[in-house]
């Protein structure tokens, strides 16, 4: 549970991006990154309240997809050349980043893992890590072989029971 630390609300707000809209467009992250103390009061109480009876507000679970452009392609007109994302509810963003930074701990991944992950980057750090094999390599006068992934459409193959056994065993607890 949040335990009514006005802290945890107050340093989740501040990691909000400014100027980004609400996905019903109800509330933007100025609102809340500028709001006062108060505000920071009734959002703990809030997220108190939800935790303890398991429910959230309607809007906060909503989401609007928008397709973005992939990168260099020159056919709008097929679908498979855009990407979606996901504009969710601020106040939920706010929920997220209290729940992620109480349990950092146990929310840890690879070292090995940069996508996904803060102060990371997929494309330096992999470029990185090619580059410097492949001088390995070539210094060593060997041969090296490369073999790619597509994992464009790896979040519809998630078994999500199986993702929650493994929060719960690794020490999440579902009402905290």
């Amino acid at each position: 549970m949040y335990h009514g630390h006005c802290h945890s609300s107050s340093s989740a707000i501040h990691r909000l991006k400014p100027h980004k809209a609400d996905a019903v467009g109800d509330v933007s992250s100025d609102l809340l990154i500028n709001g006062c103390h108060k505000l920071f009061v009734h959002l703990t109480l809030l997220f108190n309240i939800m935790l303890r009876h398991g429910v959230s507000p309607r809007n906060m679970l909503l989401s609007t997809l928008v397709p973005i452009p992939k990168t260099g392609n020159k056919w709008v007109n097929d679908s498979n050349n855009y990407r979606a994302i996901a504009l969710g509810s601020v106040i939920g963003k706010v929920s997220d980043n209290i729940l992620l930074e109480k349990h950092r701990y146990v929310l840890t991944s690879s070292d090995l893992q940069y996508g996904f992950k803060a102060k990371h980057s997929t494309t330096h750090h992999c470029t990185f890590v090619l580059q410097d094999m492949l001088d390995y390599y070539i210094s060593n006068n060997s041969s090296m072989f490369l073999v790619l992934l597509d994992a464009s459409r790896v979040f519809d193959l998630v078994q999500y029971l199986k993702l929650f056994r493994l929060l719960r065993k690794s020490g999440l607890c579902p009402l905290s």
